[in-house]
């Protein structure tokens, strides 16, 4: 399935992505392990965040 880094905006196949994480219970899927870890640091900067569950397990995973 094609998807989209929400990093860099470039278009993947999710079984060819380098890296992929869950975040408030939605995979998102990534063309290298930098986007990842980018997204990780900032996921508000990329992607809307939230903040209704404070302290649930809501936040990035690095699965």
């Amino acid at each position: 399935m094609k998807v989209h880094d929400e990093v860099c905006g470039m278009t993947i196949d999710t079984d060819e992505a380098a890296a992929s994480c869950l975040f408030q219970g939605k995979r998102y899927y990534f063309c290298a392990a930098r986007c990842k870890q980018k997204f990780l640091e900032h996921p508000e900067w990329y992607v809307a965040v939230d903040d209704s569950d404070e302290g649930d397990e809501g936040g990035p995973s690095a699965a």
